[in-house]
C-alpha cells in the first residue's frame, strides 16, 4: 500500500512540471498591429520641397546667380572672406575663392551676368572676375581719388552688383551713391544717390528703390558725385505716398517680370506694379486691416513668397505671380519642413521649422531661398525643389578647410 501511494505522488509530481514547462514555452503575444506599424519621425519620406544649407560663416544678405551656379559671399568684415557656390543641377557646394589672405584684396560685393562674375574690390573697383586670381582680373572700373571728377571713391563699397539680361551693363549699388557702366562704351552712363536694390534694363535704364521712394534713371550723361537728382537726364521719382493708400513702412522689395514686362514692388502693407513701359501703378495686393507691414517678398513665374511683421499671420503664399486669389497663411512657428534635425542642447529629434528669416531670394528655377540667422538657408518650392539633387530633403553643412 505506502509504496502505491509513494508512486501515485511520483506521478503527480511529474505532471504539475510538464505543466509549469508548457506555460514557460508558451509564445509572447504580439504587438498591436498599430504600435508595430509606428514609425520614428525620421522615417517620414521627403516631399522634396525642402532642403537646409548651413554655412559656417556669415553670408552676405544678397545671393547671385549666372547659368550654371548661385554664389554665396562671407561676410566683408568677416575672416574669410569666401565666395563659395551651389551648383544649380548637382547641389554641390565649392569653393570659388578662397580664404582672403593678406595678398588678396577683399570683395566688398558681388553680382553675376549669365557667364560673368563681378566684384568690388577694395583699394581696387570693380572688377570682372577671370575665374582663378581676384588681383589679376580686369579693372573695368577703378577706384579714384575724392575729387570732383571722381566717380568711384573709397566711401562707395556698395552693398550688390546687378546686371542687365543682355550683359551690356552693370552697376554697383548701396548707400553712399552708386553708379552704372556701359561695358560696350567702356563709360559709366548713370550716377545717382543711395539705393537699397534695383533692376537694370537691357537699354541701360536703371530701376530703383530707397526707403520710402521707387525711381528710374535712364541712360544719359552722368554727374561726378552727383546727389542732386534733378541734375540726372530723364530721372523721375515716386513718393510711397503718391501711388500708395499712405499706410506708411517702407519699400522692401522690387521685381521685374520679363516675361509680362511688368514691374512689382512691395511697400509697407501693399504691392504694387505697374507696366515697365507708360508706368501706371495700381495695387496687386494689400494686407487686409491688420495695420501690419510687409518685411520681405520674393516672386517667381509661378510663386510669391512673402513674410510679414504679423507673428499670427506672418508667411503669404500664393501660386501664381499677380498675387491673386486667396494666400496661404501661416503663423511664423509653425511653418513645418519635412526635414528631421537634432535640437542643439537635448539631442532629441524632430522636424525643423522656420521661425524667422532675414532674408528671401528667389532662384531663376523658382526656389526660394529663406536665410535665417547668419548663414543657415531653408530652401523651399511648393511644386518641389529644382535642381539641387545633392541637397533634396536633407541638412547639408559647409565647412571651409581649417586654416594651416
Amino acid at each position: 500500500m505506502r509504496t502505491k501511494i509513494l508512486t501515485l505522488l511520483c506521478l503527480l509530481g511529474a505532471g504539475i512540471l510538464i505543466a509549469q514547462a508548457q506555460v514557460k514555452k508558451r509564445p509572447a503575444a504580439k504587438k498591436p498591429a498599430a504600435a508595430a506599424a509606428a514609425k520614428k519621425p525620421g522615417a517620414t519620406k521627403s516631399s522634396g520641397k525642402f532642403a537646409i544649407l548651413d554655412f559656417d560663416q556669415w553670408i552676405q544678405h544678397d545671393l547671385f546667380e549666372d547659368a550654371n551656379n548661385i554664389y554665396f559671399l562671407d561676410y566683408k568684415n568677416g575672416e574669410s572672406n569666401t565666395l563659395r557656390a551651389v551648383d544649380k543641377k548637382t547641389g554641390e557646394v565649392k569653393i570659388v575663392v578662397p580664404r582672403k589672405t593678406r595678398r588678396r584684396a577683399k570683395i566688398l560685393c558681388a553680382g553675376a551676368d549669365s557667364s560673368n562674375i563681378y566684384m568690388r574690390l577694395e583699394d581696387i573697383g570693380i572688377v570682372r572676375f577671370n575665374g582663378t586670381d581676384v588681383n589679376t582680373s580686369e579693372v573695368l572700373v577703378k577706384q579714384q581719388p575724392w575729387g570732383d571728377d571722381a566717380y568711384l571713391v573709397k566711401s562707395m563699397e556698395g552693398s550688390k552688383i546687378i546686371t542687365s539680361p543682355n550683359g551690356r551693363y552693370i552697376a554697383l549699388i548701396g548707400i553712399n551713391n552708386s553708379l552704372v557702366f556701359d561695358q560696350q562704351e567702356k563709360l559709366i552712363t548713370g550716377y545717382y544717390g543711395d539705393a537699397w536694390d534695383g533692376i537694370l534694363s537691357n537699354n541701360g535704364t536703371l530701376f530703383y528703390h530707397g526707403m520710402e521712394n521707387i525711381c528710374i534713371l535712364p541712360k544719359g550723361q552722368p554727374t561726378p558725385n552727383f546727389r542732386d537728382k534733378k541734375n540726372a537726364i530723364g530721372h523721375k521719382e515716386w513718393k510711397m505716398k503718391e501711388i500708395g493708400n499712405g499706410g506708411g513702412g517702407e519699400v522692401t522689395a522690387i521685381w521685374r517680370d520679363d516675361v509680362d514686362n511688368v514691374l512689382y514692388v512691395a511697400m509697407g502693407e501693399q504691392i504694387m506694379r505697374s507696366p515697365m513701359k507708360n508706368m501706371k501703378w495700381e495695387e496687386a495686393y494689400v494686407l487686409p486691416g491688420e495695420n501690419k507691414k510687409f518685411t520681405r517678398v520674393a516672386f517667381s513665374q509661378k510663386h510669391v513668397f512673402a513674410e510679414t511683421d504679423n507673428f499670427e499671420k506672418h508667411y503669404y503664399e500664393w501660386t501664381n505671380k499677380k498675387l491673386e486669389g486667396t494666400p496661404t497663411i501661416t503663423k511664423q512657428m509653425e511653418f513645418e519642413t519635412d526635414i528631421v534635425g537634432k535640437e542643439k542642447w537635448t539631442g532629441l529629434e524632430r522636424k525643423e521649422k522656420i521661425s524667422s528669416v532675414s532674408s528671401v531670394y528667389c532662384d531663376w528655377n523658382g526656389n526660394f531661398w529663406l536665410r535665417e540667422g547668419d548663414g543657415r538657408f531653408f530652401i523651399y518650392n511648393p511644386n518641389g525643389i529644382v535642381g539641387l539633387s545633392a541637397l533634396k530633403g536633407k541638412i547639408t553643412k559647409s565647412e571651409l578647410p581649417p586654416v594651416d
